[in-house]
């Protein structure tokens, strides 16, 4: 086996000086050129050097720029026996190259030196008649070297040593200067993969880097799903364009995106836009680098590949070559030869249209390794000049968060490892239900931008601490003053839920100054914090709830800052204080700082105490998150009970109530709970911040689905089977002698789905046909008619035994999940074959909630006339307050104008569809039937629980298949259901 260089890690795409073309140009004529790229037919234009010279290996990884009206290009050779040294060619035409006979240019650095190995990767920028090259060295470290020269073939070293080291690794450097600041992009390892990172300098020599990738990946099977290399950034016209290398299992590819601005980026549908040679061609393998410019209308594309490896083929036939492409064809391109080529005049950009802007201040974007983070805490640091920790007047310590985004909640491969963990331990297993309801509580997981640097405690508030606030104030705590509920402290013994002595206070219990405070109230922590923004004349409050996440995840993506479920038995004791595993059980937490801090410095942030942080609880709230630090829902939950979060777990619970993503919720006023206590944060007065994100997706978001209710799209929809008038408008199902199911005959027609009032996932607003009439219930299933078809239901024999208002013949049957709306309609199909009973599509659903309406609510916009039709938070009246328990009947409210009962409010009602969020992007206009797949469920119409903005028409809710109501909270069992008939 001979040995072969790893070409895929030296990759090397160059940024050369491209036209700022004048006018409006026409931006999808100009992507379709790029996407259509013709190769030379005289390819490749560079081959390797003749056997025996010093680039008879391989001529890769290269860089093109004008010097004095002829290109340059600069490369990567080795040959035999010798390292990577750089040479250099010339061309009038791009076309045909010569050598120089000075070659190679730049030699390896002198022994032990820390490029004395091998240079490669270079770049070379003509800044105002100097040229400047960066390259990558090999030897004693490695990294990014600076060299100059005035005519392009003598190359004077900057130094003896490396300008910049990067992130993962230092290859592929090519930078751009702007006005008076440079922007390098580079590749470095992030992971397993190869990603594009950015660098900035105001001398081209001391640089600052954004240790965050600049392009996202692609999904599993794009041509990009594993990695990236640099970008070449074009300005056409006012749009931008973006050609790229991406990698994959089947090798490395070109690729292009476009974007409006510089910051946002689309790829291109047609990628990737250049083909792989034909088998045994010179370029039948991958494409190992590009360089790109924009003249005379069209694109010039030169390309660095090889061959496919095969055993008969000489290593000097496989080596790398460059080619030459163009966005027209060959007959159209052909140049006589040594023709000057048209000179590419200077680009008059800003900083800001390449995206530079988003890396000056840094933004600090998940995931990210612990030195990235540390690399940005110390730029911030310097920016805002302020140290990275310090402590404050009452000795509590404090760590410096920078701005950055980071992916809220629980994700949905995340849920898949938790239900794959549940399943396969016996005890978990049959807690599973409960699992899932809890890990509703945490989804759907929204990508976060916190815009601003801040403090956090490095700790929990102490005892020392806090007995300061104390002693200066005259405060008691809530549990103390015996509010809500408690009892005031005799003896000093706290009273709890556990009966034991949690008082903040020193006897009995005798807390060292040390250790978090505990036994504490909501209020208690605000005041505390008011207390001491007005001691140190600095704004002190509780973190946020994406405050706190953002603080505990420091820059990871696992379910634990310190790792995966696979690291909580060997490492978790190692930062975390809990009763789990290894550590058995707890009962008391320790001293603060115990543990190893996350990469924000931060201790504690799983275990030891339950941290309060300021948000109100609402379990929907996640869906209605804005982009940009975040504060939590606008007022309390539906229960009136002045809930507030909180996270982390503690010293008493485990690592499933500690996670980065899990919340807890506790009446804000409890004093019945001994093991919460809090983390402050302090807000840096005058600190500028990042940009806020915007929405990758909004303007397709806002952009109208419509063709027009009469046009020829709808119209052809509407068959001959829309009819109606061979059906009555009624039908009556009996079930058994007694119990019968009332439907209405609901007519074909079409309507604008969703609405530009709720969240994300009700948008873009779209015209969708229901080609079809079909039968759907009067009202909710009820519980008569489930145990008509079912049986006896174990939780109504249950409320059965003691009077109560919980059952009826009018009750909506509720607590019932999608897994057991679909063994009723099997049952009832099995008891009449001739019907086909179903669950609603999503479309049905909401076009017979609408009844011919375009408005929030079926009968307007008014909320205020909810009463009239629904029963919801507005008009419920909640169980067992007066010690009676009851529930709603169904029909006591208006219908709307297709005779249809409950429709908003009552029971969430399950619909057949998949969830998918993005659906309404791509739904087809007619009889839409949802994803093709999913994890989920639609829930739709709001409950007699929610308030009156989740019973909108448009409103999507989902929940998991086997999930039976909110769960977490006593009594709300509110999903339920109404059957359809689709008519043969």
């Amino acid at each position: 086996m001979r040995k072969r260089v790893d070409y895929c890690s030296l990759i090397i795409v160059v940024l050369t000086v491209v036209p700022l073309v004048a006018g409006e140009l026409d931006h999808d004529r100009v992507l379709r050129q790029a996407e259509r790229l013709v190769k030379h037919s005289g390819n490749p234009v560079l081959d390797v050097g003749a056997a025996g010279q010093w680039d008879d290996k391989g001529c890769g990884c290269f860089s093109i720029v004008d010097v004095g009206g002829r290109l340059h290009l600069y490369y990567m050779g080795a040959g035999t026996n010798n390292s990577w040294r750089i040479g250099l060619a010339t061309s009038g035409n791009g076309i045909n190259w010569q050598r120089s006979k000075s070659n190679p240019v730049l030699p390896q650095g002198p022994t032990g030196s820390w490029d004395s190995n091998a240079v490669t990767m270079p770049y070379v920028l003509n800044d105002g008649g100097r040229l400047s090259m960066i390259y990558s060295g090999s030897g004693n470290g490695g990294g990014f070297g600076l060299a100059t020269s005035a005519d392009g073939v003598d190359w004077k070293r900057h130094g003896t040593a490396p300008v910049m080291r990067g992130i993962g690794g230092s290859m592929d450097p090519c930078i751009r200067k702007f006005d008076d600041r440079y922007v390098m992009w580079y590749v470095g390892r992030q992971g397993k993969s190869f990603r594009v990172f950015q660098a900035t300098s105001a001398d081209g020599v001391a640089w600052t880097k954004n240790p965050q990738p600049v392009l996202p990946l692609g999904k599993k099977g794009d041509y990009d799903e594993t990695s990236h290399a640099g970008p070449v950034v074009l300005k056409v016209g006012e749009r931008y364009y973006m050609f790229h290398l991406g990698g994959s299992s089947r090798g490395w590819k070109i690729g292009v995106a476009h974007s409006a601005d510089g910051v946002r980026w689309t790829k291109s549908a047609a990628n990737s836009i250049l083909d792989a040679g034909d088998k045994g061609a010179w370029d039948s393998g991958s494409t190992l680098g590009l360089d790109v410019l924009w003249m005379n209308d069209r694109f010039h594309v030169w390309y660095a590949a090889s061959r496919i490896e095969v055993s008969d083929k000489s290593e000097q036939d496989q080596a790398i070559r460059i080619g030459y492409a163009t966005s027209r064809g060959p007959e159209d391109v052909a140049v006589p030869a040594e023709s000057p080529v048209p000179k590419a005049p200077s680009v008059a950009g800003s900083v800001n249209s390449v995206g530079v802007e988003a890396a000056d201040p840094l933004l600090a974007k998940a995931p990210l390794s612990a030195d990235a983070v540390a690399e940005i805490r110390e730029v911030w640091s310097a920016r805002i000049g302020q140290p990275i920790e310090t402590t404050n007047s009452i000795g509590l310590k404090l760590s410096l968060v920078p701005p950055g985004d980071f992916t809220m909640g629980r994700t949905e491969e995340q849920f898949d490892e938790l239900l794959d963990v549940i399943r396969r331990d016996e005890t978990m297993k049959k807690n599973e239900g409960g699992m899932i309801a809890w890990s509703m509580l945490m989804m759907p997981a929204r990508q976060i931008r916190i815009t601003k640097p801040f403090y956090m405690g490095a700790t929990e508030v102490t005892v020392g601490q806090f007995r300061q606030f104390v002693e200066d104030s005259g405060y008691k705590t809530e549990a103390e003053q015996g509010l809500n509920h408690g009892k005031p402290y005799k003896g000093g013994r706290a009273m709890s839920t556990w009966q034991k002595p949690m008082a903040w206070r020193r006897p009995p219990l005798k807390q060292k100054d040390d250790e978090p405070v505990l036994h504490l109230c909501w209020d208690d922590c605000v005041e505390f914090c008011k207390w001491l923004s007005k001691k140190e004349g600095r704004e002190y409050r509780l973190p946020t709830e994406a405050e706190w996440e953002y603080g505990c995840r420091a820059g990871t993506t696992t379910p634990w800052h310190f790792g995966s479920y696979a690291d909580v038995e060997k490492v978790a004791h190692e930062y975390a204080w809990w009763s789990d595993g290894a550590q058995a059980k707890h009962e008391l937490p320790r001293a603060v700082g115990q543990g190893k801090p996350n990469a924000f410095g931060l201790y504690d942030m799983h275990g030891n105490v339950w941290e309060y942080v300021g948000d109100w609880w609402h379990r929907l709230s996640y869906k209605e998150m804005p982009l940009n630090d975040p504060t939590g829902p606008a007022q309390q939950s539906e229960k009136n009970d002045q809930r507030r979060i909180i996270r982390g777990s503690s010293f008493d619970w485990g690592r499933w109530g500690g996670d980065s993503a899990y919340r807890m919720r506790i009446t804000q006023r409890s004093t019945q709970h001994p093991h919460m206590g809090f983390r402050v944060a302090m807000v840096i007065g005058g600190a500028s911040g990042v940009v806020p994100a915007v929405d990758p997706d909004a303007e397709r978001r806002s952009t109208l689905r419509d063709p027009g209710f009469d046009s020829p799209e709808v119209n052809a929809a509407l068959t001959e089977s829309a009819k109606t008038e061979d059906f009555p408008k009624e039908l009556t199902v009996q079930l058994d002698d007694k119990v019968s199911i009332e439907f209405v005959l609901i007519p074909a027609g079409s309507f604008l789905m969703g609405s530009t009032q709720g969240p994300d996932d009700e948008r873009p607003l779209h015209r969708t046909v229901i080609s079809k009439p079909f039968y759907m219930a009067k009202y909710e299933i009820t519980e008569p008619q489930w145990e008509a078809v079912m049986g006896p239901h174990p939780r109504l024999v249950d409320w059965r035994k003691t009077p109560n208002e919980m059952v009826g013949p009018k009750k909506a049957m509720r607590g019932i999940s999608w897994q057991e709306c679909q063994q009723f309609l099997a049952a009832a199909r099995k008891k009449d074959s001739d019907t086909a009973y179903a669950l609603p599509t999503e479309a049905q659903w909401e076009y017979a909630c609408r009844a011919g309406s375009q408005t929030e609510f079926s009968f307007g916009n008014d909320e205020t006339l909810l009463n009239e039709y629904a029963l919801f938070a507005g008009n419920k009246e909640w169980p067992g307050a007066d010690g009676q328990f009851r529930y709603h009947d169904t029909g006591t409210r208006k219908p709307n104008q297709w005779g249809l009962y409950d429709m908003h409010g009552g029971v969430w009602e399950w619909c057949s569809d998949w969830y998918d969020k993005d659906f309404y992007f791509d739904s087809p206009l007619a009889d839409p039937t949802g994803a093709m797949n999913g994890r989920f469920r639609v829930l739709r119409g709001g409950s007699w629980f929610r308030y009156g903005q989740y019973a909108r028409s448009g409103y999507r809710r989902f929940f998991h298949p086997s999930g039976d109501g909110d769960g977490v909270t006593a009594w709300i069992l509110d999903f339920g259901f109404r059957p359809v008939i689709n008519l043969k």
